[in-house]
């Protein structure tokens, strides 16, 4: 048996199509050591076969060993025209396909953020992923024509390759958050002053929230302006 392994390991190595004695069969175990080897030689080293409950037919020759569609996620077992097999394997590897072409009808209009790659839920975009691309017929008020406006934010839902990213895809911007110190900046006959305040709500730019002015202790709306920092202006109802 010993030596029976040291020649599947020669012959998946070498990638030299031996004669192997298999007319008994295949069994499970020979069969998972086939897909495991034929892994190793592609240089997938986090996975491993799942295993077979059944041993496969007979085969005159050692069989071949190859990933289901470059995907090795399946492994496709075949003994020449007689027959072939499937066997699952767990692995995180995932074949790079090239980007589809553009179709002729999205050449055109504004640039507008598209991914690379595709990203699930609760994955931060970075600089890597986004690229722009024309908009086509597909332009929308939600889309972004920036990277820097999606850069280091995370996806609430999932987004696939060349798909344009909208608003509703990325978790809520917060320039503020609820209970954190805020910047008040009040503009008083051209001369901005500016005081120490909480935030009691949180907000996205261009938001009205309420915030405590911590020297006077009065509570005011204000409208969210930047990063930790609001602007009081009059008639803010």
């Amino acid at each position: 048996m010993l030596a029976r392994v040291i020649f599947l390991s020669f012959v998946l190595a070498s990638g030299t199509a031996l004669a192997q004695d298999y007319a008994d069969g295949v069994s499970g175990a020979e069969a998972e050591s086939l897909v495991l080897e034929a892994m190793r030689a592609a240089g997938i080293r986090d996975g491993s076969p799942m295993g077979s409950i059944r041993p496969f037919p007979a085969c005159d020759t050692t069989p071949t060993v190859a990933p289901r569609g470059g995907d090795w996620g399946t492994a496709v077992i075949r003994c020449g025209d007689e027959w072939s097999r499937s066997m699952r394997t767990r692995t995180t590897y995932a074949p790079q396909r090239p980007a589809a072409p553009l179709r002729a009808a999205e050449t055109t209009g504004a640039m507008v953020v598209v991914l690379k790659r595709n990203m699930e839920s609760g994955q931060m975009i970075s600089e890597e992923d986004v690229m722009l691309a024309p908009s086509g017929s597909r332009s929308s008020p939600e889309t972004f024509s920036r990277l820097e406006d999606v850069i280091g934010r995370r996806l609430k839902s999932r987004v696939t390759a060349e798909q344009m990213v909208f608003m509703r895809h990325l978790e809520t911007d917060w320039l503020i958050v609820q209970g954190q110190p805020v910047v008040l900046k009040i503009n008083a006959n051209g001369i901005q002053v500016s005081a120490s305040g909480e935030a009691l709500e949180a907000g996205e730019l261009g938001d009205i929230i309420r915030v405590k002015n911590l020297q006077s202790q009065k509570v005011i709306k204000a409208i969210v302006d930047g990063k930790n920092s609001v602007s009081i202006r009059p008639n803010i109802g």
